[in-house]
């Protein structure tokens, strides 16, 4: 963000080979081990302010694909998913997780920052929660250059279909293909609150949209905990071919 206040024009790649005092969610702190993938994408104007919380679900889909090109076909087809709002999981094991920033810098000029963080060789430590890595995975060893550049070509490929907001439709339709316990049961923190209920969708908004007690129920953030029969719950079929 400090690059652009100095009037960078974007889109501006900075990588990390070590994390000692990332930001988290939540203002925690995140740190990750060497050989792991941290990686900030800057973005200027992509989309009106008010769209800018979609460019979470544009990465998150990219995200996805350049991991799915990564591991084998039998390991990604039905493990590897997106969990609300973009966490990548397989079979519920966190394997990347990304944040966006965006600040309107003048009356014509807006900033957006991806944060990226993906697991190549090591899982960072004493997390609350199940995580896995890619060369664990793969049954190899994943570099996080060799990430980066798959991670580079498919934000790229994303964003050209979300063209400033107008297909944010496409990109809505591409994330539910790929998310995690669509039409399970999920648990969501609110911060303030839990409550169950099933997966229904997102709303063109990108809301997650749980039905509890027979209503509809539509939330902006919050954490999702997966039941393990939505761990590997499969898209809703007419998605199945996206």
């Amino acid at each position: 963000m400090r690059r652009a206040r100095q009037v960078a024009s974007g889109p501006l790649f900075i990588v990390a080979d070590e994390q000692f005092a990332g930001r988290g969610r939540h203002g925690k702190v995140w740190r990750a081990p060497p050989g792991n993938l941290n990686l900030s994408l800057l973005l200027i104007n992509p989309a009106p302010l008010a769209h800018m919380p979609e460019l979470g679900f544009v990465a998150g889909v990219a995200v996805h694909s350049a991991l799915c090109a990564l591991l084998p076909e039998s390991s990604a087809s039905h493990a590897l998913k997106i969990k609300w709002p973009n966490d990548i999981v397989h079979n519920g094991a966190k394997l990347s997780g990304l944040m966006l920033e965006a600040h309107q810098l003048s009356p014509d000029r807006q900033a957006c920052v991806i944060g990226i963080g993906v697991n190549c060789r090591a899982i960072p430590e004493d997390l609350p929660y199940k995580a896995t890595h890619l060369s664990a995975l793969a049954g190899r060893d994943v570099s996080a250059s060799e990430v980066r550049d798959r991670l580079t070509l498919a934000l790229g490929h994303e964003l050209s279909i979300y063209a400033r907001g107008a297909g944010f439709g496409t990109i809505r339709q591409r994330w539910l293909a790929r998310a995690a316990g669509l039409g399970a049961q999920v648990t969501l923190d609110t911060g303030t609150a839990r409550c169950s209920g099933v997966f229904q969708t997102i709303d063109l908004n990108g809301r997650l949209v749980l039905a509890i007690d027979g209503a509809e129920t539509r939330f902006d953030a919050g954490d999702v905990f997966l039941t393990p029969s939505a761990q590997t719950a499969l898209p809703r079929k007419e998605l199945e071919e996206l």
